[in-house]
C-alpha cells in the first residue's frame, strides 16, 4: 500500500468498497440496543461503542468503525451513518437530538422501538401475502396444466374421431 493511501485512510477517508456493505435491520436494531444498554449505564459514546464491538457479533466491525470516527470528534449520528450502520433519515435526525438534548440512552431506546415496530410491520406484511401469493401459484400451475395436458387429449381425441 502507497504512503498517501495509508495516510489517507488514518484520516477516516477510504477509498473503494473497502469496508462491509450495510447492516441488515436485526443487526442495526442489535447494535443500537447494544449502544443503549451501555450508555444507559452511565458509559460515555466512545468507550460503548468500543465495548460494543468488542462484544462480537455481526455490527461488531461496523461499530468498531463507529468508535474510530467518534474518537476522531465526528458526532454519533455521523460516525454510525458513515460506518454503515442503516438507519433512515428521520431516525437519523432522531438519533441528532437525541445527542443535542443530552437524552442519548433514552432516545436510543425510542429508536429501538421503533426499529422493532417496523420490523414486526414488515413481517405481517409478509405473513398476510403468503397465503394469497401461493394461492395464485398454485392457480397459475393448474391453468398450465390444463391447457398444455388436459385440453390438448380432448381436442386430439375429437380431431380423431
Amino acid at each position: 500500500m502507497s504512503r498517501s493511501a495509508t495516510l489517507i485512510r488514518r484520516l477516516g477517508v477510504y477509498t473503494g468498497n473497502r469496508r462491509s456493505k450495510a447492516t441488515s435491520p436485526r443487526d442495526t436494531l442489535a447494535a443500537l440496543d447494544r449502544l443503549r444498554t451501555l450508555i444507559a449505564a452511565g458509559m460515555p459514546h466512545g468507550d460503548a461503542l468500543r465495548f460494543g464491538a468488542a462484544a462480537g457479533g455481526r455490527p461488531a466491525a461496523h461499530l468498531a468503525h463507529a468508535s474510530r470516527l467518534v474518537e476522531r470528534g465526528a458526532p454519533l449520528s455521523d460516525a454510525l451513518s458513515r460506518a454503515g450502520v442503516s438507519l433512515a433519515s428521520p431516525d437519523l435526525a432522531l438519533l441528532r437530538a437525541g445527542e443535542a438534548s443530552g437524552t442519548l440512552a433514552g432516545t436510543l431506546g425510542l429508536l429501538c422501538e421503533r426499529l422493532s415496530q417496523r420490523g414486526d410491520a414488515k413481517s405481517r406484511v409478509a405473513r398476510a401475502l403468503a397465503y394469497p401469493c401461493a394461492l395464485l401459484l398454485v392457480t397459475v400451475a393448474v391453468v398450465l396444466a390444463m391447457t398444455t395436458l388436459v385440453l390438448p387429449f380432448f381436442f386430439n381425441d375429437t380431431a380423431t374421431t
